[in-house]
């Protein structure tokens, strides 16, 4: 009981002193500096703290409970430090400091004092490769289990065991001493060191075929391998973690030993780390080839007094935000931000690409960098610079959108041109409550602010005012007619003179609403009512009456709560009379007719004439109103033919009054021609498009306009792509039974349907050879002629054991390269073996008497493929039977024939 009275006491005395210590530090130091607090005051806080049994620590904590910043902290701990340094000159007594914990505390303050203003609640990044040598449960340790690798330098202290066996048996251990030698029985000495294990068993051996002489003719063999390694001294040096001297296995590699030092301290290099052998750099290791790409080649085994020298980084920048790994990099000289992006993984998917904000450090400022895209392979990296890569804007850069009444609202793909009729197309239309007469459409000015407008939906055909062209963010609103309804009233709407609601009354009629609302304008149209009604579960339902019936006549309809009439005008129940234009004009199609409406008038409209448009020629066909459909020789339309004198449109004496339903075709010029090219790609000195000049270009001719062909093209392997035209296009249908009735098991008839180009088979060498012959294609537009790169390779695919692509052999036969593929499977079609050239020339497999075959000759490039053969269906019996019968037949026919001949 006495133990616990004293305890409580303790932490009551305890308490009370540190709220003395603390009594005169307000309890928010958010906003505080370290510097308000003098060095009596300071040393004063110390002094108690150290009184009450606080260690500096302690100290340090309570301080930062109070809010006090960190950067504040790192001063604070380092004027103590200077003042426990004064005491002990004064030969007082000083309070230990944490000195290891005083230096991580100033390396976060660092990088937060470093963070750049322009990235905003940056939080500390980590360096990239830190945590490979820092996680706990990652371990580079040699492997031992191994077979000894042949390149194995031996030394003192290696134990060796040399296995004679065959014609003669006989295994002895022995260990090299310190002066480098082994000693075997009936042999003596053999100096090993610094020989690898390669070496060391031809030396053995040497010495050996005196006692075993079966070892010269194979009939007694040598093993010789390692059993116990040694261990060997290195040093590491510079930045790391834990430098020092270590003892290692001798098989162990330059990572084993980073590991065992902890890796680069943070200012240490990951890429430009030194293997120091006999005073001589021996290898550079950049460890971030093995954290990107898992490769080692740098990991060398290390030696005996090897030195591991890991230098300060040289350039080290950061990169945050929308990047896959943001932390602290270093960089090479050589390298630029677009290495930086490699480095952290690219972008994610909702990074803003186009421009990375930075900030880097001048001779007495810092500036900040908006790098553009295309910067991002150039722009070199400065040490201590920072990137940040920020989040794309929640906006759209094609977006137009509807709501309301139709039938799928939401957000559309905006493409250039864009009208009011195809958004409510894609939205697949109206709603049987749609209110046509008004709609909103919201759209953004320049300066982002949104203006409104509204716009009737009655008419939306291709050139109504009403159909006007959409903008980029236009968000159009469709009301539904009971929007503007009252809650349980009755609405009319249309060419009635005062549109609008009432409320609901019993068996009100329609006449009497009509009636109510003023009666019918002169231009409505009775000839049809609509009606919209509105179901119990929500939904609505549309019906038409005949208003002339009703109200010539003593019927009417009662009407029901929220019923919405809608009576037309005769207006929008005429048939809206067309005109069309085709040919060279610049917005050819289909316009409303006006009365007025000429051909100059429709020219305008649909743009005007385009520069290949031939004005000599102008067919305007006009449909007849007498047309005898007893007569199949009757004339459907007439053809008026025009011939201007200009394309300026200043036509008024040629320009005539149109009729309904006309069709104007502007022909085009033959004297005028649009450019039209070719492309030339691969091995030629100046590839790309090329203009045609004439209609006889050939091959010869583009060869020779792209500079000629260089030295890594292979004249034998060139390809030319031609565009194919819609009705080549084989059915789908057609070419699976092709493909299965030859029993094409590469796949390549498939492959090749409804391609986009026809692959022409040329023979470029004779082309270029002789010029205009025949192997000399003319050129058409369009085509895509490749030269490839020589490479002297060959393919084997489709029924062999293992497809294979190996190295050409002049001389070899296509059965070489098949035995290179382990040769046929089961199911190989073998006669059918055929080759395809680099040029895309075929040949197939020949047979000679019909029993011996001959192969085509395989040229570097090609392909060889081997077919499967095709399945076999069974007996069809009554098929068999019927053939049966029909030689029974013949064979008597004839017997018959010889009797009567007698």
């Amino acid at each position: 009981m006495n133990k616990y009275l004293i305890r409580i006491v303790l932490m009551f005395v305890f308490g009370f002193m540190l709220n003395i210590t603390f009594a005169q530090l307000p309890d928010d130091l958010s906003n505080y500096k370290s510097s308000q607090i003098n060095d009596e005051q300071l040393k004063k806080y110390v002094d108690q703290a150290s009184k009450t049994g606080m260690t500096q620590d302690q100290l340090l904590a309570e301080i930062r409970k109070k809010g006090l910043p960190e950067s504040e902290i790192v001063l604070l701990t380092e004027r103590i430090k200077n003042l426990q340094g004064t005491s002990n000159n004064a030969g007082t007594a000083t309070t230990s400091v944490d000195v290891q914990q005083t230096r991580v505390v100033a390396t976060n303050a660092t990088n937060v004092s470093t963070v750049p203003s322009v990235i905003k609640n940056k939080k500390e990044l980590p360096i990239f490769g830190a945590d490979l040598f820092s996680t706990s449960n990652t371990s580079f340790e040699p492997p031992v289990n191994i077979p000894t690798p042949l390149n194995y330098k031996l030394g003192a202290r290696d134990e060796l065991i040399i296995d004679v066996y065959g014609e003669n048996d006989r295994q002895q251990k022995t260990t090299i001493s310190p002066d480098g030698y082994i000693r075997l029985a009936y042999v003596g000495q053999i100096f090993l060191t610094g020989l690898t294990i390669e070496e060391a068993t031809a030396r053995i051996r040497s010495k050996l075929l005196k006692v075993y002489p079966g070892l010269a003719s194979g009939k007694t063999k040598l093993s010789v391998s390692l059993g116990n390694i040694k261990t060997i001294k290195i040093t590491i040096i510079g930045n790391a973690v834990k430098p020092g001297s270590y003892s290692v296995s001798s098989l162990a590699t330059v990572f084993n030993a980073l590991y065992l030092s902890g890796g680069p301290d943070p200012n240490g290099s990951f890429r430009e780390i030194e293997l120091i052998r006999n005073s001589k750099v021996i290898q550079n290791i950049d460890v971030y080839q093995y954290l990107l790409r898992g490769s080692r080649f740098q990991d060398v085994r290390l030696e005996d007094m090897d030195i591991i020298n890991i230098p300060f980084v040289k350039i080290k920048v950061s990169l945050s935000g929308e990047v896959k790994k943001a932390a602290i990099f270093e960089m090479l000289p050589n390298e630029t931000l677009s290495s930086l992006l490699q480095y952290a993984g690219g972008f994610k998917d909702g990074a803003y690409r186009s421009l990375i904000k930075a900030e880097r450090f001048t001779n007495s400022e810092k500036k900040i960098l908006d790098i553009k895209e295309n910067e991002f392979k150039t722009l070199k990296l400065v040490s201590g610079d920072s990137y940040l890569v920020e989040a794309i804007l929640d906006k759209y850069e094609n977006k137009v959108s509807i709501k309301g009444s139709v039938f799928r609202p939401g957000s559309f793909a905006f493409t250039t041109g864009m009208r009011l009729k195809d958004l409510v197309a894609k939205a697949e239309g109206f709603k049987e409550d749609v209110y046509l007469d008004k709609a909103i459409i919201y759209r953004l000015r320049e300066d982002k602010t949104k203006e409104i407008s509204s716009i009737s939906l009655r008419s939306l055909d291709k050139d109504s005012p009403n159909n006007i062209l959409l903008k980029k963010d236009d968000e159009v609103v469709v009301s539904s007619i009971f929007d503007f309804v009252d809650e349980n009233g009755i609405t009319i709407v249309g060419a009635v003179r005062n549109p609008g609601a009432i409320d609901f009354r019993e068996n009100i009629a329609l006449k009497d609403l009509i009636q109510i609302r003023g009666g019918l304008r002169e231009d409505a149209y009775t000839g049809r009512a609509s009606i919209t009604r509105r179901r119990s579960n929500g939904t609505t339902v549309n019906f038409d009456i005949d208003l002339n019936n009703m109200l010539s006549g003593d019927s009417d309809l009662v009407l029901k709560r929220n019923d919405v009439v809608y009576i037309a005008s005769t207006s929008e129940m005429k048939d809206k009379a067309t005109v069309s234009i085709y040919g060279e004009v610049h917005r050819a199609g289909t316009f409303p007719f006006s009365d007025s409406l000429s051909l100059k008038g429709l020219v305008l409209l649909a743009g005007g004439f385009t520069d290949l448009a031939s004005i000599e020629n102008i067919e305007i066909a006009r449909r007849r109103n007498d047309v005898d459909p007893t007569n199949k020789n009757s004339i459907l339309a007439d053809v008026i033919k025009l011939s201007l004198d200009t394309t300026d449109l200043a036509f008024d004496k040629k320009s005539i009054k149109l009729l309904p339903y006309d069709i104007v075709s502007v022909r085009r010029t033959p004297f005028k021609r649009s450019q039209q090219t070719v492309r030339i790609e691969g091995q030629v000195l100046y590839p790309g498009d090329y203009p045609i000049t004439s209609r006889q270009e050939r091959l010869s001719d583009l060869i020779k306009r792209a500079g000629g062909l260089i030295a890594e093209a292979n004249i034998h392997g060139a390809r030319l792509n031609r565009l194919r035209d819609g009705n080549e296009r084989t059915d789908k249908a057609q070419v699976d039974k092709i493909s299965k009735q030859a029993n094409d098991s590469t796949g390549l008839l498939t492959k090749t349907y409804d391609k986009a180009v026809n692959e022409i088979v040329i023979d470029l060498a004779k082309a270029l050879k002789n010029p205009g012959g025949n192997n000399d294609i003319t050129l058409e537009p369009g085509d895509r002629l490749f030269v490839t790169k020589f490479e002297p390779m060959v393919e084997v695919n489709g029924e062999v054991l293992r497809p294979v692509r190996l190295n050409y052999v002049a001389g070899r036969g296509m059965k070489y390269y098949i035995s290179a593929a382990a040769g046929f499977v089961g199911s190989a079609q073998k006669n059918k073996t055929f080759v395809v050239y680099p040029n895309g020339k075929a040949a197939q497999t020949k047979h000679i008497l019909g029993i011996f075959r001959k192969y085509p000759e395989i040229e570097p490039g090609s392909q060889v493929f081997v077919p499967k053969v095709p399945e076999r269906k069974g007996t069809d019996y009554a098929k068999a039977g019927i053939i049966i019968s029909a030689v029974s037949a013949l064979i008597t026919a004839f017997a018959l024939a010889y009797q009567l001949t007698k």
